[in-house]
């Protein structure tokens, strides 16, 4: 029907922008719905390329003008689309400039709700993308905003504060902080939500997570335990965010120094993600990722590199060599080398050659990549770091 519309019409012909934003639409739906699958990232290409035909299109058609209505949604449908392909720093790109058009647009301006929405999802895209301090840089300035527009105690105004709260948690030097608003925030959503939301019972789940910080793991383990029973009488068994406290009661038993329970946590956890989501989901890839590192904590380093192995070469099919759960399981991969001595030398090459595609992704200053150098490091000090190397014949490096 584009094409039809395109021969008659015209390439810019208000119905040949509507055809193709309906042709967008539909392969964004295709994509989502095969997230995980191994033809997604193709699939979400094909519809961001939809995306930014359709956005050229309408910005042509308003040139010399103020930006038009079906711009600004053109440009935040792309906006969404780049982020649920977790690219997530162009998603924040155009989240800027629809946050510009729409302050010029007299149906939106700067204090919109929908304006004040598309900068809180920019935050949320910074911090996915490693860049926190400007998640939290943002935040900080638009929570008063909402508190201003919306009031202290709308739904809109407590998310908002929900997440800087989680993002002062997630820095260092800000976590207390974080920790002491969460605290607070908590009764307030509990009187306005309802102890049953689910906007509540995540900030629950948010607070054991930042309790971890500063009042130890063992705590927020315990809140975590308290908190699983609800979740699954009231968002049931396989909700997302169920499965999430799952993960997370899992992590804080390995980080409590119990790695065979962590290995056993996540062992169950992964059978429920390949039920749920299919064995190439992005998800169930990353709690394959969490088995293998916790094999080999649980003293079973040969079956971690081994798990590891086939792990980065799933995810490389199923998501791309660059993609951030294959940039992590190739650092397990290079943590966990068990060849022979005879194999360090090439095995230090790939360790740089990945260091490499990590800074070419990520950038130097990301987070996973200083993350990577420290748990690396005993490649380039193996006095000092380097555990173990046990020769074994049926083990060779990829």
């Amino acid at each position: 029907e584009h094409e039809r519309l395109t021969e008659k019409y015209g390439r810019g012909a208000p119905q040949t922008a509507a055809a193709l934003g309906n042709l967008a639409a539909g392969w964004a739906e295709v994509a989502r719905s095969r997230r995980g699958e191994h033809d997604a990232r193709e699939l979400f290409e094909k519809a961001i390329e939809l995306y930014r035909a359709l956005l050229a299109i309408r910005l042509a058609v308003a040139q010399n003008t103020t930006t038009s209505r079906r711009t600004i949604t053109a440009r935040g449908q792309l906006a969404r689309l780049l982020a649920d392909a977790e690219k997530f720093l162009p998603a924040v790109d155009e989240c800027r400039q629809w946050c510009k058009d729409a302050a010029r647009h007299p149906d939106f301006g700067t204090s919109h709700p929908e304006t004040l929405e598309m900068r809180r999802l920019s935050a949320h895209w910074l911090a996915c993308g490693g860049l926190l301090a400007e998640a939290i840089n943002l935040l900080e300035r638009l929570v008063p905003e909402y508190v201003g527009l919306l009031g202290p105690d709308h739904p809109e105004t407590l998310m908002a504060s929900n997440d800087l709260a989680v993002r002062l948690g997630d820095a260092k030097d800000t976590r207390r902080r974080g920790y002491t608003m969460m605290l607070n925030l908590l009764p307030r959503m509990q009187r306005v939500l309802g102890p049953d939301h689910p906007t509540t019972l995540v900030a629950r789940a948010d607070l054991a997570a930042l309790l971890a910080a500063v009042a130890g793991m063992d705590k927020a383990k315990e809140a975590l335990c308290v908190l699983l029973p609800d979740l699954v009488r009231i968002l049931g068994a396989d909700h997302d965010n169920t499965l999430k406290v799952r993960q997370n009661i899992a992590v804080f038993a390995g980080e409590l120094g119990d790695a065979p329970s962590a290995r056993d946590l996540f062992s169950k956890l992964l059978a429920d993600k390949i039920r749920i989501l299919g064995p190439s989901h992005p998800e169930t890839l990353e709690i394959r990722l969490s088995v293998a590192s916790w094999t080999g904590d649980a003293g079973d380093a040969t079956s971690a590199y081994l798990a590891l192995q086939k792990l980065v070469t799933d995810s490389e099919r199923a998501l791309g060599a660059d993609h951030l759960i294959t940039l992590k399981a190739r650092v397990e991969l290079a943590y966990w080398f068990r060849g022979g001595p005879e194999h360090v030398e090439d095995w230090k090459r790939w360790v740089a050659a990945l260091l490499f595609d990590m800074r070419r992704t990520l950038g130097s200053n990301n987070a996973l990549m200083l993350d990577a150098h420290r748990r690396l490091a005993h490649w380039f000090n193996p006095d000092e770091y380097m555990p173990p190397i046990a020769s074994d014949p049926t083990v060779r490096p990829i």
